[in-house]
C-alpha cells in the first residue's frame, strides 16, 4: 500500500493511500455484482429468450444434441457444426 509524506508546521503526517490494484478490483466486483443483479431481476422468460434465441424448442434440443455429442467424444467443431445446421434446417 502507497503512502504520501505530508510535511506542515505541526510535523509530519502520513496519509495512507489506496492500493491502484485494490481500486481496479473493487470496480470489477462492483461490476460483477451489478451484472448479477440484472440477470436475476429479469425473469426466466426473458433470459431464455436471450439464451436460447429463435424457437426455444428447436434451439433446446439442438443444445441438448450438443451436449450429448460433447459428451460422448465428438470433436467441438463437428458438434457445433451440427448443432448450427439443425438449427437452421428446423427454424
Amino acid at each position: 500500500m502507497g503512502y504520501r509524506i505530508i510535511y506542515g508546521q505541526d510535523g509530519i503526517k502520513t496519509k495512507l493511500l489506496p492500493d491502484r490494484r485494490m481500486v481496479v478490483l473493487r470496480k470489477w466486483v462492483i461490476l460483477a455484482f451489478a451484472c448479477v443483479a440484472l440477470v436475476l431481476s429479469l425473469s426466466s422468460k426473458t433470459v431464455r429468450h436471450y439464451l436460447l434465441p429463435g424457437d426455444p424448442v428447436v434451439t433446446e434440443k439442438a443444445l441438448q444434441e450438443l451436449v450429448s455429442d460433447l459428451r460422448d467424444g465428438e470433436k467441438v467443431s463437428e458438434a457445433v457444426t451440427a448443432f448450427c445446421q439443425e438449427i437452421l434446417d428446423n427454424a
